[in-house]
């Protein structure tokens, strides 16, 4: 009976452990985009086209559209917006936006947003990697020290 239980929280377990790690490469690929940005970014300016509130599950957040013009091209940009600012503002409304200038398709208006600092989305990253590692190969070397068990 106890190898039952046992058996029940390791598939569990094993479902926490890929969940980390799939959030883990996602936040990591956020991070990669935010540092291209914050290291290699050219502020310009921009226009906010229109604020939308995008209802959650449980609650929701503000998106703002904008465009922006480099090298005679108009790049479309979508962001989440503060609740303040989206509040106070009306569309078309002047922003700045920076962005990757070799890839104009990384952009992030930096007074519209509160982003989050990038040492501490680099730490989160971190951990969820660590712990998704870390015990995903407990997990495998607990299979091959048991082979026998079936129940994964």
């Amino acid at each position: 009976m106890p190898y039952q239980i046992v058996a029940k929280n390791s598939s569990a377990f094993n479902m926490v452990v890929f969940i980390s790690l799939v959030f883990g490469v996602i936040v990591g690929k956020r991070c990669v985009q935010q540092y291209l940005i914050e290291s290699r970014g050219v502020i310009t300016d921009g226009t906010a086209v229109s604020i939308v509130y995008h209802k959650g599950a449980s609650s929701g957040s503000y998106y703002v559209y904008y465009d922006f013009s480099h090298n005679g091209v108009i790049y479309h940009g979508q962001s989440r917006a503060d609740r303040e600012w989206a509040s106070t503002a009306h569309t078309p409304t002047p922003i700045r936006v920076r962005f990757d200038p070799g890839d104009p398709a990384l952009n992030s208006p930096p007074d519209v947003e509160g982003i989050t600092p990038l040492w501490l989305s680099v730490l989160f990253a971190l951990g969820l990697l660590s712990f998704g590692i870390y015990n995903g190969m407990k997990v495998v070397f607990g299979l091959l020290a048991n082979p026998t068990q079936q129940n994964l």
